[in-house]
C-alpha cells in the first residue's frame, strides 16, 4: 500500500474540533493524518486509527496515533460522510496515551444521527 500526508483529512478534524468540545484534549501535532492511494486494501474500510507503536514511534516520537483514509472508498464519500467517519476515527483517540477505545455502533449513535451513514459499498 502506498501512503501520501492527507491534508484533507487534518483540515476535516480540525474543523471538527472547533464545533465538538469532546475533542479539546485531542492535540492534533500529535496524529499523523495518512491516505492511502493505492487502492490495494484488502478490507473494506473509509478509514481507520491506529497508535503508533515500536520501532515506528522511533521515526517521530512526538507522533502517537495515525488517522488513515483510504482513497478507494473515502474519495466517493460527500463532505458530511467524511466529517462523520473522522469524528468516528478521533472518537476512538480518547486519553492520548497510545491507546485505542474500542466501540460499538450504538456508541456512536449521536454521530450517526448527525451526519448520517452510508456504505461506501453502497
Amino acid at each position: 500500500m502506498d501512503f501520501i500526508i492527507d491534508d484533507e483529512a487534518r483540515e476535516i478534524a480540525n474543523a471538527l474540533k472547533l464545533e465538538d468540545s469532546s475533542l479539546a484534549l485531542v492535540e492534533f501535532d500529535r496524529v499523523l493524518f495518512a491516505k492511502e492511494i493505492s487502492g490495494k486494501m484488502q478490507f473494506k474500510r473509509v478509514a481507520d486509527v491506529k497508535p503508533v507503536t515500536p520501532p515506528y514511534n522511533l521515526l517521530n516520537p512526538n507522533v502517537l496515533y495515525i488517522v488513515s483514509t483510504y482513497s478507494k472508498y473515502w474519495d466517493s464519500l460527500s463532505s458530511e460522510e467524511k466529517a462523520s467517519a473522522m469524528l468516528h476515527q478521533l472518537y476512538h483517540i480518547t486519553n492520548f496515551d497510545g491507546t485505542i477505545a474500542h466501540h460499538n455502533v450504538v456508541d456512536f449513535k449521536e454521530v450517526i444521527e448527525q451526519y448520517g451513514f452510508r456504505d461506501p459499498d453502497g
